[in-house]
C-alpha cells in the first residue's frame, strides 16, 4: 500500500541507492498534490519558507523566489555568499523496510566547488532520536541557465532502525562567491513494507468429493481474515468462503478450507488476506483437476484375475499401471474402453492412473490373483 504521496513544488527529494541521471525534455506534472507541508513554498514566516528549517547561519539564506519556476508562482532558493555548510530540510516519518521513491526537478548556476563540495540533494534516514543511520547524496550539476531545471531521481529502502527520512538540499563551498541550489516539483512516494500477512504455502488438493484449500502463514500483522476465491477460467472469480486469521502471529500457522461440490473439469482457487483496516492482497493462483465420484474411471471387479473393465462416463485416453516399486508394468496405447487384459501380470497389488480427455489423472489400487 502507499502510505505517503508527497509532492513537493519547490524542493528537492531523494532517497535510496540508485538513482537516474539528469533528465531534460521530461512532461512536468503540476497536477499532483501531497502530504508535504508547504509543499509548493507559498507560505513564508519570518521571511522563510514555512515548515520548512534552515540552517547555516546569517551567511546564506532560505528563501523563495520566482524566474525559474515551471508549476505554482514559486521555486525554493537556498544561496550561500561565503565558505561553509549551508542546507534546508523537512523530515518525514517512516518505518524499517519502507520502499522510498523521489524525483526532483533542480537546478544551479555556478557550482560550490569539487570532489565534497557543492550543490546537492540528500536524503537521510535517522533513528527516532535524529541519529543519522544512512545518507544518500545527489551532486546537482544542470546549469540552468542552459536549458533550465532537470529531473533527478533516486530509490532506495529504509535500513533497519529508521524512523524518519530528512529531505534536504544543501550547499557546500569554500568561496565567498554567491552560490544558488534551485529546487522544484519533488514528488516522494514511501511504499508500506509491513503486509499483513507473509504466505509461506499455498496448496489445492481433492479429497473425496471435495477440494481442500490449504495455507500456512510465517507471520501475521493486523490481519482480520483470509477470503478463498474460486474461478472456472482464471478470470472470473467468486467468493466460496473465509477463515478467520490469528491477527497478529509470528511462527508457522496452518490453515484449512473445505470447498464442497467443486465444479468438473479444472478448479483455480487464490486467497485474498483482508487487514483490520480493510486493505487487502492477493495471493498466487493454483489449481486441480476434478472429476465427480460418479464421474471419475474406475476398474472392476476388483480384486480380478486379470481381465478387468474400465468403468467411465468420459473419455480415457490412458491407462498406465505401476508395481509395489513404483515401476511401470504396463501402458496402454490410445483409447481406452471396454474389457483391459492384464492377467499376464503376476498376482499382487498395482498402483493403476486413468488419464481422461481434459488430462485429469485418477489413481485407483488393484489386486491381481492367481
Amino acid at each position: 500500500m502507499l502510505r505517503f504521496l508527497l509532492t513537493l513544488f519547490a524542493f528537492v527529494f531523494t532517497a535510496g541507492v540508485t538513482f537516474a541521471q539528469p533528465a531534460a525534455n521530461q512532461t512536468l506534472d503540476c497536477s499532483t498534490s501531497g502530504q508535504l507541508k508547504n509543499p509548493s513554498f507559498e507560505l513564508v514566516s519570518s521571511n522563510r519558507p514555512r515548515d520548512w528549517t534552515y540552517s547555516g547561519g546569517g551567511n546564506g539564506s532560505f528563501t523563495r523566489s520566482n524566474g525559474y519556476q515551471k508549476c505554482g508562482n514559486y521555486y525554493g532558493l537556498l544561496t550561500s555568499n561565503k565558505s561553509g555548510d549551508y542546507k534546508a530540510y523537512q523530515d518525514v516519518n517512516l518505518s524499517e523496510g519502507d520502499k522510498v521513491t523521489l524525483s526532483v526537478w533542480a537546478g544551479i548556476h555556478e557550482s560550490a566547488g569539487s570532489n565534497t563540495r557543492g550543490q546537492f540533494i540528500k536524503l537521510h534516514f535517522l533513528k527516532s532520536n535524529g541519529t543519522v543511520i544512512l545518507s544518500v547524496t545527489r551532486r546537482v550539476t544542470n546549469n540552468v541557465s542552459n536549458g533550465g531545471m532537470r529531473r533527478y531521481e533516486l530509490s532506495g529502502t529504509a535500513p533497519a532502525g529508521a524512523k524518519k527520512v530528512r529531505v534536504e538540499g544543501s550547499i557546500s563551498t569554500t568561496t565567498s562567491s554567491v552560490r544558488y541550489l534551485k529546487m522544484e516539483m519533488a514528488s516522494l512516494i514511501i511504499e508500506d513494507s509491513s503486509l499483513p500477512v507473509v504466505l509461506a504455502t499455498l496448496d489445492a488438493r481433492t479429497e473425496g468429493a471435495d477440494a481442500v484449500v490449504s495455507w500456512s502463514t510465517t507471520e501475521e500483522i493486523n490481519a482480520q481474515r483470509f477470503e478463498i476465491n474460486h474461478s472456472r477460467n482464471g478470470s472470473d472469480w467468486n467468493v466460496v468462503g473465509q477463515v478467520e486469521a490469528t491477527g497478529n502471529h509470528t511462527g508457522l500457522k496452518s490453515y484449512s478450507f473445505v470447498h464442497n461440490n467443486p465444479s468438473n473439469g479444472t478448479n483455480f482457487y487464490r486467497l485474498r488476506t483482508v487487514d483490520l483496516d480493510g486493505s487487502s492482497e492477493l495471493s498466487r493462483i493454483v489449481s486441480l483437476n476434478y472429476l465427480s465420484v460418479e464421474r471419475k474411471p474406475y476398474l472392476y471387479p476388483n480384486p480380478s484375475f486379470g481381465l478387468v473393465t474400465v468403468k467411465t462416463a468420459e473419455e480415457v485416453k490412458g491407462l498406465t499401471v505401476y508395481n509395489v516399486l513404483g515401476k511401470e508394468v504396463f501402458r496402454s496405447n490410445g483409447k481406452v474402453e471396454g474389457d483391459v487384459n492384464l492377467s499376464h501380470l503376476p498376482a499382487g497389488n498395482y498402483l493403476v492412473q486413468l488419464q481422461d480427455g481434459d488430462g485429469a489423472i485418477t489413481t485407483q489400487r488393484i489386486q491381481i490373483r492367481n
